[in-house]
């Protein structure tokens, strides 16, 4: 295992048994889904630390093979819905919690702002190309302030997969 592969490794548990303690409890009322139905390639991690040479990556970007419907992993409001150069993006924040998820780079939204979903309504399209997850623990208005999705969303439900060639 590479250098690089055990950092990931080990910030990916840390993260994991911190979120245990804190978005598993916050959700402990099954209000969370999974994104999709299958198995995502994670092609790029979450890091912060650019202390290696590497740049400043505040989410994650699932690839899912052939089209497939993305779902909102929480209940709550569409806060921003709209295209941007990579395709389109939606902002959905927790109305009870206060956290938001960001999921971009969609090949076509189906929310506008202000819809109220539910945990596992759809919310676009993938269509073979990849996504990006962003979370934000304190709500989308301290945008500043992200943690890893990996731990949120495996253990509620998304399946994920790493491409060890791709996060050197």
């Amino acid at each position: 295992m590479n250098h690089m592969m055990k950092k990931i490794a080990i910030s990916t548990m840390a993260i994991a048994m911190a979120g245990l303690m804190t978005a598993s409890n916050a959700y402990a009322d099954d209000t969370v889904k999974p994104l999709a139905p299958v198995a995502g390639e994670v092609l790029y991690g979450y890091s912060m630390d650019d202390s290696d040479g590497q740049k400043k990556h505040n989410g994650i970007d699932i690839l899912y093979e052939g089209t497939t419907f993305i779902s909102t992993p929480i209940s709550g409001e569409v806060v921003i819905s709209g295209p941007d150069s990579m395709g389109d993006y939606v902002v959905i924040t927790d109305t009870e919690k206060g956290d938001s998820i960001l999921i971009s780079n969609l090949r076509a939204s189906f929310v506008k702002e202000g819809d109220k979903l539910k945990a596992g309504d759809e919310i676009g399209v993938a269509d073979g190309d990849y996504i990006h997850v962003t979370y934000y623990p304190e709500g989308f208005m301290h945008r500043d302030v992200t943690t890893d999705p990996t731990a949120f969303l495996t253990m509620n439900g998304t399946k994920l997969t790493f491409d060890k060639e791709r996060n050197k």
